[in-house]
């Protein structure tokens, strides 16, 4: 046995009983006839649906839904005057990973609560584990309570202690899993939409009306090309205004055409109403990286090159 290799029936006894087991349940759970390493097994199974799942979830199920949120902005976006649109997508299916989490924890727990001899084999393996048996106390201290009102068998103490710790488990799987559906469900409608006057930004909370900011109350715009790797670059465009959240043009998409069209159009705008420029600016990074620059470029098509320093205003803001 895993644990009894490490404390022996004395010691074992000495703790439990410390943590408030009734001396009858502690003979009773110390029998361990059956399944001696249930507990390691569990706990094992737990850890690889964990990571499997989280495997699954960040490799195919993320780029899955990203793609499906950026769809939806794109179709809402077609039915207005918006030139470029951005989508919201993240926190959702991070709470869906929390979810998962308990997801795994409650295939054990049905397992236990079902087979009643795994409960006497698990039972002081897990009050005795240094980091779940912190958790466990809590329900141990429900038991006991339930036990000083209503006297239990030893195998009754040790089901009410499992029922009180896997309903806990499903409860937190079903709220989490209902709240991430449902987070899911608000970021698919909250886009921001780029008109050529304009932006509108749609709050993932419902109740929280969408914010219209208009390219007249621009208060400065940012400029730069910041290079990560050969997979990452970032072309920086950010217009900060005088009151609300700053937009990045780098980070939308066209609604139609190409990007570089769509921001033209929009610099145009700002540069009429005398909008200040900056060049944008990060510790350790290259405002203007020229391999930034050459990606972009290519991407812009043959005059790309051109209009990307334009865009930037290379010349006028590079001493600046």
């Amino acid at each position: 046995m895993a644990l009894r290799l490490k404390k022996s029936d004395t010691e074992i006894k000495h703790t439990l009983s410390r943590k408030g087991v009734p001396s009858p349940v502690i003979n009773y759970v110390m029998e361990e006839t059956d399944t001696p390493q249930a507990y390691e097994m569990l706990t094992w199974l737990v850890v690889f649906l964990a990571f499997s799942g989280v495997y699954i979830g960040v490799v195919f199920l993320w780029p899955f839904m990203v793609e499906l949120s950026k769809t939806a902005a794109l179709n809402h976006a077609q039915k207005t005057p918006a030139i470029l649109f951005d989508y919201n997508f993240g926190p959702a299916l991070i709470l869906g990973m929390l979810a998962w989490v308990f997801i795994c924890l409650s295939v054990p727990s049905i397992l236990v609560t079902a087979k009643p001899k795994l409960q006497k084999s698990i039972f002081s393996r897990l009050l005795l584990d240094p980091f779940n048996g912190i958790v466990a106390r809590h329900f141990l201290k429900k038991t006991n309570t339930d036990f000083k009102q209503t006297p239990l068998s030893v195998d009754g103490y040790v089901k009410n202690f499992f029922n009180k710790l896997t309903s806990f488990i499903e409860w937190q799987a079903i709220l989490l899993s209902l709240a991430s559906a449902t987070f899911m469900y608000l970021e698919f409608q909250a886009h921001t939409l780029i008109m050529p006057d304009g932006v509108k930004q749609a709050n993932i909370l419902p109740w929280v009306r969408p914010k219209t900011q208009f390219f007249a109350d621009a208060s400065y715009v940012e400029l730069g090309c910041n290079y990560i790797d050969e997979e990452m670059s970032h072309l920086n465009y950010t217009i900060h205004f005088k009151n609300g959240p700053s937009v990045d043009l780098g980070a939308s998409f066209p609604v139609k055409g190409k990007w570089i069209d769509q921001a033209e159009a929009i610099n145009g705008v700002l540069l009429a109403n005398n909008t200040q420029f900056r060049r944008w600016e990060w510790p350790g990074r290259t405002a203007l990286h020229p391999k930034c620059i050459e990606r972009y470029s290519a991407e812009f098509g043959v005059e790309g090159n051109a209009r990307l320093h334009s865009l930037l205003q290379t010349s006028r803001l590079h001493n600046e």
